[in-house]
């Protein structure tokens, strides 16, 4: 990609020097135009979301802040636990009032400042837990001197997820993308019969196993609905509200799961749609495993995530090994000189290559091991996933 807000020129090693001409010619415009629109698109709706809370934190008073439920200062922090990994960290008011009306809610962003997030150094964290006189936040990064001082807390922006569209419409329009799929030739009109070719069958690797049906109480629309997309290339399922589309999505899941037609990546927009996903999936015995931080996941549904299950992985006794170690060798540091003190480095960067090994090898272990890896569409977006192909992919609330 050139500058940012140009239009990108897709390329590969058969594309030809000047813009082609005919039905070759219009199918690269509309790839163009396609890139265009939505590059556009994403670059205004970062831009209105950064403006709007730039200006609220530059121009608005900490009286409207507060009652607007956008902003709560003069909150004392502490530590409070961890979350596979993470801190929680704990902030009420000094005299542990109630905190009255606000806006902060479970899995939202939150920006940590002293008292002005746009002129110091801040922290961001995702909100754990409310409570009537204090919130729990889980943080990557620990703010320095937590305990002294007080702490202002405003709600914030996600630009991850912004950073992973623009990313995944980049790939959607690179050169390896020219062997895409389906789907994508179909949305950029690269298919002279969608219909015929969304009635074929998927081209799926690897062999079956026929075996009996789920036990899943489905009506006879539900059940024309998952034979469809047990049978179809592509297949979208309309319905209103409470027609059972989740229900659906979980027993087909299900079943492709027994079918052994794995691995299965199932999305959806939101963590809440995920959560539900994963809890029918559960409750049919499928072994899912959840993408994602845990704090933005149910409560009753985090064992299920990569990171719960990495906790309890065998490999840790090695990874707890090769940490003591490095504090061992970090300890004797302060007294080492010379070639010693060359060679502690080189040991320590050589566990740290190992932990990185071992971390590979644990996150790759739980994730070959799982027949549908669930997450939301911005979630599936992540580093760990990359490299992993997905014969399957169910998106609810599309």
């Amino acid at each position: 990609m050139g500058e940012r807000g140009k239009v990108r020129r897709m390329v590969s090693s058969s594309s030809p020097d000047v813009e082609p001409e005919g039905e070759e010619g219009g199918i690269w415009r509309r790839g163009q135009d396609h890139f265009r629109h939505f590059t556009s698109l994403l670059e205004d709706e970062l831009e209105e979301e950064t403006s709007i809370i730039q200006e609220r934190w530059s121009s608005w008073s900490h009286h409207r802040l507060q009652a607007s439920g956008l902003a709560l200062l003069g909150l004392k922090g502490r530590t409070n636990g961890t979350l596979y990994g993470e801190d929680i960290l704990l902030f009420e008011h000094p005299d542990r009032k109630h905190l009255g009306q606000h806006r902060f809610t479970h899995g939202d962003i939150v920006v940590i400042s002293r008292s002005k997030p746009l002129g110091e150094k801040t922290v961001e964290g995702i909100v754990l837990e409310r409570g009537p006189t204090r919130l729990r936040i889980v943080v990557a990064q620990r703010p320095k001197d937590l305990r002294k001082g007080t702490w202002r807390l405003d709600r914030g922006a996600n630009r991850v997820a912004h950073d992973r569209m623009q990313e995944a419409l980049e790939m959607f329009h690179s050169v390896e993308g020219d062997r895409g799929t389906i789907l994508r030739d179909v949305l950029l009109g690269q298919v002279h019969n969608p219909e015929e070719n969304a009635s074929m069958p998927p081209k799926i690797s690897g062999r079956f196993n026929r075996s009996e049906a789920v036990q899943v109480d489905l009506n006879p629309s539900q059940m024309d609905a998952m034979n469809s997309a047990m049978s179809r290339r592509l297949t979208i399922i309309q319905g209103p509200p409470g027609t059972g589309k989740t229900h659906t999505a979980v027993a087909t899941l299900a079943q492709l799961a027994r079918e052994g037609r794995g691995p299965i990546l199932a999305t959806a927009e939101s963590n809440v749609a995920v959560d539900n996903l994963l809890e029918g999936l559960l409750g049919l015995g499928v072994r899912a495993v959840r993408i994602g931080r845990p704090v933005k996941v149910r409560e009753t549904l985090r064992m299920a995530t990569l990171d719960a299950q990495l906790e309890e992985h065998p490999k840790q006794d090695e990874i707890a090994i090769v940490r003591d170690e490095m504090d061992e060798v970090h300890r004797a540091l302060p007294k080492l000189k010379g070639r010693e003190k060359g060679l502690a480095h080189r040991d320590i960067q050589h566990n740290k290559k190992e932990l990185r090994r071992l971390e590979r090898e644990m996150i790759a272990s739980v994730l070959d091991g799982a027949e549908v890896i669930c997450s939301t569409n911005i979630g599936s977006g992540h580093r760990i996933l990359d490299g992993r192909r997905f014969p399957i992919v169910l998106m609810d609330e599309a």
